[in-house]
């Protein structure tokens, strides 16, 4: 005969880890969400830096008619990249812009 004080509920303290690992679990199950185009740099000394500067292209083929495209200069030299980072930043946008412009007058 079972006691009227035992339940077959978990503890509070073993239900909120329970309910954190659900938590966890759903928000790696959420839909992957794009961030915004931009810059980046990232690397080691034993393999090297990459500058890298994401942007999106216009594409009818596409879906989301967006397509997602990356710049990537890649340098064993960390000093080279960030002694002349804004060179290559305007350079890698003038670069983005320039391929930019046909798709706006084709697109539209």
């Amino acid at each position: 005969m079972m006691s009227g004080g035992s339940s077959s509920k978990a503890s509070p303290s073993r239900s909120a880890s329970a309910s954190s690992s659900m938590e966890d679990a759903v928000k790696w199950e959420e839909p992957w969400v794009e961030a915004d185009d931009g810059v980046i740099l990232f690397g080691d000394d034993e393999h090297g830096y990459t500058l890298s500067s994401t942007f999106r292209l216009r594409d009818r083929k596409a879906r989301g008619f967006l397509r997602l495209f990356s710049l990537v200069l890649i340098c064993m030299d960390k000093l080279l990249i960030t002694n002349n980072y804004d060179f290559f930043v305007s350079s890698m946008s003038s670069i983005i812009r320039y391929l930019q412009v046909p798709e706006i007058n084709i697109f539209v």
